[in-house]
């Protein structure tokens, strides 16, 4: 709609459709990789963690089609849980932001040595990937294209 305004429905078009076939391609090698492996986006803020807290994370999630854990169902979009709560979720991969100011830096200088951090699952098969906050706490289409690409990079490129 706001490319039709602006009189550039042409590109919109043609970004869209290329977006679509990265997509496709990303969600079916994503597919190869992972089976039904569970995958979880969170940023670290302060002293919290939240699930899914951007909706370009939520978008790029549902568009390549990852699975979350059922147990994190129970929560929102955005839904602070703490460390104990995202143990219980037992995820096979985390996507994790931590945010670049002082306070979340220290805390989680002080998570990553915890015995409870260590002790996750997906901590000790080294599946957590730190993502940046530029793209992934951006919406725009050139954030969400590097998203895919990060996705991409992060699940399929370094299997270990």
């Amino acid at each position: 709609a706001t490319a039709h305004i602006v009189g550039a429905l042409d590109e919109a078009v043609g970004w869209l459709d290329g977006y679509h076939s990265k997509v496709q391609l990303v969600r079916e090698r994503l597919q190869e990789e992972l089976g039904n492996e569970k995958v979880l986006i969170v940023s670290q803020f302060n002293e919290s963690f939240f699930l899914f807290p951007t909706r370009g994370m939520s978008d790029v999630f549902g568009d390549l089609g990852l699975q979350s854990p059922r147990s994190a169902e129970q929560y929102a979009d955005n839904q602070s849980v703490t460390l104990a709560e995202l143990a219980l979720l037992d995820t096979d991969h985390l996507l994790l932001n931590i945010r670049q100011e002082s306070e979340s830096l220290q805390h989680w200088e002080r998570i990553r040595t915890s015995v409870l951090w260590q002790d996750l699952k997906v901590v000790r098969r080294n599946r957590v990937h730190l993502i940046s906050s530029d793209p992934w706490r951006e919406y725009s289409a050139y954030a969400i294209e590097r998203m895919v690409q990060d996705v991409y990079e992060l699940l399929c490129d370094n299997r270990t």
